[in-house]
């Protein structure tokens, strides 16, 4: 069996080449033809161990909008790694490291694979990413309920629990990277086409082209200013986080979930439904990709964590500036606007810290506008809140 990783274009990619031969498993002593191996499911990211040439485990994030595989720099090092050659990904160069053998969750094993060096390895959420390719180059299934990552090397034929859905892998940018699954999704009344991105740390992440087309960039739609990262590091321009419209995948409703709009998103068309959504389904892929199958597992979601001030800050020469203002935010409700300068919060970091509260907690603020003093309260809450 072959079995090439094909991954997400966007910011994460992967590339895995080489023949598979399956490990002594339970799966595989019980002789039912399907082997199994145990995958971590936490509130914001899914992960598999891994071993590297022989070293580890060590922690890698199934990541299915990556079409090339990755790993933190320092482990490469650590491995004694030399770099093979180097490509591009996200306007950026990397180096590509080799791995002779490569070993999935106790029960796969891979001999040949490359991987991408990051020296951002907060990005990865992990010691490394996987590609697409994990569970779009053979007969899959992706059991987030379960906690299973369940390959069928003679085919998936039947489907039962499952309900159908339309949707494909998506072509590689470059030939030879990962296969991304691919489908629409109804996004209140409309729908869009979008990659399924367990990698994807909000439930819908849009650019700024799709999400005019959703009517979620007006001037009343309350949202938060908040970092965003990438393979690249962090954007200096802050993306926008709001409350999703209902989300429609399939048969399967979600509500409560958050857009991250990047403002400086390079892509026109970007449109990704991430793990927030797809923690809650299991995902079964079968035919090479031509049938896809997905059912409720009863696992919630969970959003991350954001500012409650609905403020972006930066430093200034006599104090802090306010640089951006969410509408409908605390800090518009308590008159702030772009451009002021508090000036009774300390530095950036410490202001950072006044304004991080939890819910409930209120902060004076002095500020300059124009030149002229002033003060008001500002009281902290969840104004994202569905």
């Amino acid at each position: 069996m072959r079995i090439l990783t094909h991954d997400f274009a966007i910011d994460r990619r992967m590339l895995l080449a080489g023949s598979l031969s399956l490990m002594a498993s339970p799966a595989l002593a019980q002789n039912t033809g399907v082997i199994e191996a145990p995958i971590q499911v936490g509130d914001h990211r899914v992960a598999i161990q891994v071993s590297l040439n022989g070293r580890g485990p060590y922690s890698f994030v199934i990541d299915t909008g990556a079409e090339l595989s990755g790993m933190r720099s320092s482990l490469a090092q650590e491995l004694g790694l030399r770099p093979a050659r180097t490509t591009r990904l996200a306007g950026g160069s990397f180096q590509v490291y080799a791995v002779e053998e490569l070993v999935l969750g106790g029960v796969v094993r891979q001999s040949g694979a490359a991987f991408f060096g990051l020296e951002q390895a907060e990005a990865l959420g992990g010691d490394g990413l996987l590609s697409a390719g994990i569970i779009t180059s053979v007969d899959s299934e992706l059991l987030h309920g379960q906690g299973l990552w369940r390959v069928h090397p003679s085919g998936l034929t039947l489907m039962e629990g499952y309900a159908p859905v339309q949707a494909r892998l998506e072509a590689p940018r470059v030939q030879g990277l990962a296969l991304r699954p691919h489908g629409p999704v109804q996004v209140g009344s409309a729908e869009i086409d979008a990659v399924w991105d367990t990698g994807g740390p909000h439930a819908l992440s849009l650019s700024p082209n799709i999400a005019e087309q959703l009517g979620l960039m007006g001037p009343d739609v309350a949202f938060a200013p908040v970092p965003s990262r990438t393979i690249r590091g962090r954007p200096s321009v802050p993306s926008r986080l709001l409350t999703a419209p209902p989300i429609r995948i399939g048969d399967q409703t979600f509500t409560g979930g958050r857009v991250l709009i990047r403002l400086d998103d390079p892509f026109p068309n970007t449109a990704i439904l991430g793990f927030p959504v797809l923690r809650g389904l299991d995902l079964a892929i079968a035919d090479r990709g031509q049938r896809f199958g997905i059912r409720r597992n009863g696992l919630e979601m969970i959003n991350l964590p954001y500012g409650f001030s609905g403020l972006w800050l930066d430093e200034a020469r006599s104090g802090v500036r306010v640089s951006v203002v969410g509408s409908r935010s605390p800090g518009a409700e308590a008159g702030l606007r772009e451009g002021d300068i508090v000036t009774n919060l300390g530095n950036l970091a410490s202001a950072l810290r006044a304004v991080r509260g939890p819910v409930g907690a209120t902060v004076d603020i002095a500020f300059v506008r124009n030149g002229q003093p002033q003060s008001t309260k500002l009281t902290l809450r969840d104004f994202l809140a569905g």
